[in-house]
């Protein structure tokens, strides 16, 4: 085997990279505008908050191992700071059992120190998870919940015993629980320049939140090379008072319509139902069996949605389970301790990870 050397990203290897992605996965995993050098020039370069850091470790000129870390601003309890999020870790098949994947991480640790990052977050696969755990990473205390609205039951349930009369059952409650629509909502390529005075009340509201500031939401969601999506944003007088950000995909045969994203003012519930109807409504036209969401346990939508007819899912043995882990810099005791708490309001979604 040729040496392997660990060393930080240099100018121009961005394509060697990517190649070792897409070997080890359909990297990044979702549809997107363009190629994969694409998505990493938007992922890595044009981000709202500039700023990362990427390690590998080489073997006879090519990476076989690799982490990074893209700079995130996150609000814990109010106070604004600069926070690593942990992506794109792999580790080519042909050198797994090597310890590369702790090297890199540590590779990354050092880097964040120097860089004023208060703290480092993730949210691992199962193996990514148990490598961070040994790293001295924390897990959120707050468990994530999948909820899930079937909305094409006579496919669903044609697959299930008693298929029949459960379908029946299950679309006599969606009849009761369906919310109606006041025709505020509209869908639209970008996000208001004023989105960001309500998406700035409704942070307030939680202990530990990314900070969705309009050039954020911009970057994240409306442009394709990142992903393509469907934005949702309600007005009452000319302000905008609420979004929701929506995913289709398909898998295994089957349509699903994923909300990734969503903020609301939190003074008037029914915007959250109405964004909710739209997101069910859209999922129809798309077709979807199926529209999902993941949040924190506890979080403030989920009656919402029980009201609107979405169950809590439990994964599948072998499914990918939505956990965040952390670590905070030397030093940062009241923000360890912060993030300690079991009583912790959190506002997590799938857009805030790299899963999407």
């Amino acid at each position: 085997m040729h040496p392997i050397r660990t060393r930080f990203f240099s100018t121009g290897e961005q394509k060697e990279l990517v190649k070792m992605f897409e070997e080890v996965m359909d990297w990044p995993g979702f549809v997107h505008n363009g190629t994969g050098l694409d998505y990493w020039e938007w992922k890595y370069r044009r981000r709202s908050c500039p700023g990362f850091a990427s390690c590998a470790a080489w073997s006879n000129g090519h990476p076989v191992s690799h982490a990074s870390w893209i700079n995130s601003q996150m609000l814990v309890n109010g106070r604004e700071l600069l926070a690593g999020q942990i992506s794109d870790l792999y580790t080519h098949p042909n050198f797994r059992g090597h310890g590369l994947a702790d090297r890199v991480l540590g590779c990354l640790n050092k880097h964040s120190l120097a860089n004023d990052v208060e703290m480092m977050f993730a949210f691992p696969s199962s193996i990514g998870y148990e490598i961070m755990r040994k790293r001295g990473y924390f897990e959120i205390g707050s468990q994530f919940v999948q909820y899930q609205l079937i909305t094409n039951p006579s496919k669903f349930f044609a697959q299930t015993k008693l298929g029949m009369l459960k379908r029946m059952a299950y679309e006599a409650m969606l009849a009761v629980r369906s919310p109606s629509l006041r025709g505020t909502v509209e869908e639209v390529d970008s996000f208001p320049e004023d989105v960001g005075e309500m998406t700035r009340a409704f942070e307030a509201r939680f202990d530990l939140v990314a900070r969705h500031s309009t050039e954020y939401l911009n970057w994240r969601y409306a442009d394709p090379a990142g992903g393509m999506f469907r934005i949702l944003i309600t007005r009452q007088e000319a302000r905008t008072t609420g979004f929701a950000v929506l995913r289709p995909y398909s898998m295994d045969d089957a349509h699903y319509m994923d909300i990734v994203d969503m903020m609301f003012d939190l003074n008037d519930p029914m915007v959250a139902q109405e964004l909710i109807a739209a997101a069910i409504s859209a999922a129809q036209d798309e077709c979807a069996d199926g529209i999902q969401t993941w949040l924190p346990g506890g979080h403030i939508l989920a009656p919402i949605l029980g009201r609107t007819g979405f169950l809590i899912r439990a994964p599948l043995t072998g499914e990918r389970q939505l956990r965040m882990l952390y670590q905070t810099a030397e030093g940062e005791d009241e923000l360890q301790k912060t993030l300690d708490r079991p009583d912790l309001k959190i506002h997590i979604m799938l857009g805030d990870t790299d899963w999407v």
